[in-house]
């Protein structure tokens, strides 16, 4: 397991059987965070700015693979902002970081599946509800419903998914819905119908009308999810 420690001290009773890569310079900090880690460790007695740090991460699914080592006037701040992270641990109870590295590899190891194999299924069930890749909202689609694979916690915030889409194809949060939305209407005049009832019958009864953004995404998760004989975690 790689981790990067944001930290000016070790730690390495906590974190046994693990590759560390520590940085307390923060130049050094921007540099490995474009680097692939398992698991991210940021102390703030470093005396870093953890908010901008947070604020500028490469990679938004870093958020839910960070613990932060917290002292009580940090706690307050991260407790308030609206970061999806993985746990915060007062100093008073450091032993608690050994279980939390421990808990973050058990769950990098249930969703240990290649990304070019997720996209290619997402792609698939795409396809058959209708949904053909020349249209924008087909890729809005697949990279919205990525993410909320690998990070479950952001198919309850869709303010931070939209966020992420803003941020990958540069367009406008209106942009993205409009296009999202005429896609999936275009799915449910053309799709393989009986694929299309078969996940959305339970909104089909009830609304008698093609379903929401959210719903779409949330349902289609959830095929994926069955795919792969999981739980969302």
């Amino acid at each position: 397991m790689k981790i990067l420690l944001i930290s000016k001290n070790n730690y390495n009773e906590y974190l046994k059987n693990t590759i560390v890569t520590k940085c307390t310079k923060y130049e050094d900090i921007k540099e490995n965070l474009n680097k692939e880690y398992d698991a991210i460790i940021i102390d703030t007695t470093l005396n870093v700015n953890v908010l901008e740090l947070l604020n500028n991460y490469p990679h938004p699914e870093y958020l839910n693979k960070t613990i932060i080592i917290d002292n009580n006037y940090y706690c307050y701040n991260l407790l308030n902002s609206p970061f999806q992270l993985f746990a915060t641990i007062n100093t008073s109870k450091i032993k608690q970081l050994e279980y939390y590295v421990e808990e973050i590899e058990k769950r990098n190891a249930y969703y240990n599946i290649d990304k070019a194999d997720i996209y290619q299924e997402i792609s698939t069930i795409l396809k058959r509800l209708g949904i053909s890749p020349d249209k924008d909202g087909f890729h809005y689609l697949r990279k919205a419903i990525y993410e909320c694979y690998i990070n479950p916690t952001i198919r309850n915030n869709y303010t931070e998914l939209y966020t992420i889409l803003e941020n990958t194809f540069s367009i406008s949060r209106k942009d993205v819905e409009r296009s999202i939305r005429y896609s999936i209407f275009v799915g449910y005049t053309k799709s393989d119908y009986e694929y299309f009832e078969k996940l959305f019958s339970n909104i089909l009864a009830l609304e008698q009308t093609q379903p929401k953004n959210s719903e779409f995404i949330a349902i289609v998760l959830e095929e994926l999810f069955r795919i792969h004989h999981k739980t969302i975690y």
